[in-house]
């Protein structure tokens, strides 16, 4: 009896692992499954509104997210106000070092309005 208890055990062990394709692979949930490394997905840097910081800007700009003027927590020169739409084809001429942030990517703004550049 303990003969075919143990025989038994051997043959749904056997049965139960070591699956292979028809090219003597492992099929299945194994670790050859994934690249040993994997890189992080590119990103634009870009943080948006709805993550509850400020952002620090420098004197006479503050973060877009405040007062709702940008999508993004980018720096807008205080007093800045909103041009039209961005699918108005237009650009809003902008001091140096700034940008519409109609013509970034993600796009900051859903209007035209003078950002930082990053």
């Amino acid at each position: 009896m303990k003969t075919i208890l143990l025989v038994t055990t051997f043959l749904f062990a056997a049965a139960c692992g070591g699956a292979q394709d028809k090219d003597n692979k492992p099929v299945g949930n194994t670790t050859t499954d994934q690249p040993a490394t994997t890189e992080p997905a590119p990103s634009s840097g870009a943080t948006e509104c709805m993550s509850e910081i400020l952002l620090e800007c420098g004197a006479g700009f503050t973060d877009g997210c405040v007062g709702d003027k940008t999508q993004f927590h980018v720096c807008v020169a205080d007093g800045e106000t909103a041009g039209p739409t961005c699918d108005k084809e237009i650009m809003k001429v902008c001091a140096t070092g700034q940008v519409d942030a109609c013509t970034t990517t993600p796009q900051y703004s859903m209007s035209h309005l003078c950002v930082v550049q990053k």
